[in-house]
């Protein structure tokens, strides 16, 4: 089995931890991450809510994993460790699932197959999600309906062409933590390839210009009122396609 190393590296996962700097032992690295964790996204969900315990036991040169409810492939991790900088979900025979990376709170990255995984940290009486009674379309005082409420319907040909509503920041990774890539303009058409499901909503990838990028369908607009900022195209509703433009 390779060795997984636990290494300074490492730390880099962990954003806005003032602390992190200086956590350099096996330990204080493994305490970041061990803990309970939640995936929200239904493809990845069996029977219940799909929830991976990352523990302290070690299993040869990694830590046990125990999973619940979990489907989608997940169902086969055993085992967790930290190698290149990323947290690493193994199989019995330690072969990675997932490769993954972000905060405290929220990691993602890809299986084994490609595609996203996000896990969120859980605690006892984190009450479910919910898609807000009024989601305003865009920067308008409409209610989304029907059919807008929901994540796009990827078609036959692997991609969903949608209407952005508002000016959309696009990150390199489903987390809001994650930097920055672009802006996508209002009236732009989008082609999304795949939709995952957060607590804060679906985020979805696209290609721009031979970029990949995230952007999140739910936002909240001044703090207060959530908006939906993309719905699938309508005949003639986007002005242009999206453009990259490379972030400072």
């Amino acid at each position: 089995m390779k060795k997984f190393l636990f290494l300074v590296l490492a730390l880099g996962l962990i954003g806005g931890d003032d602390r992190g700097a200086s956590a350099q032992t096996q330990d204080e690295i493994v305490n970041v991450f061990a803990g309970a964790w939640r995936v929200y996204d239904f493809e990845y969900v069996s029977g219940g809510p799909c929830t991976i315990a990352l523990t302290r036991n070690t299993i040869a040169e990694a830590f046990e994993a125990d999973k619940a409810y979990c489907g989608g492939g997940l169902e086969k991790v055993a085992a967790w460790g930290i190698d290149r900088g990323q947290l690493v979900l193994l199989d019995q025979g330690f072969q990675p699932i997932a490769r993954l990376g972000g905060n405290q709170n929220r990691i993602s990255g890809a299986v084994s197959d490609g595609r996203m995984l996000i896990l969120e940290r859980t605690k006892p009486g984190d009450p479910e999600p919910r898609t807000p009674d009024c989601l305003f379309v865009g920067y308008s005082q409409e209610c989304a309906v029907g059919p807008d409420r929901l994540p796009p319907t990827i078609g036959a040909g692997g991609v969903a062409r949608v209407e952005v509503l508002v000016n959309l920041v696009a990150r390199d990774q489903p987390r809001p933590d994650a930097s920055a890539l672009t802006t996508i303009e209002r009236g732009s058409c989008l082609a999304v390839s795949e939709c995952r499901l957060a607590s804060d909503g679906p985020w979805c990838r696209s290609t721009i210009q031979g970029a990949e990028v995230w952007t999140r369908q739910h936002a909240i607009r001044l703090g207060e009122f959530p908006v939906l900022t993309y719905r699938q195209g309508r005949t003639g509703a986007c002005a242009q396609s999206a453009q990259f433009v490379r972030s400072n």
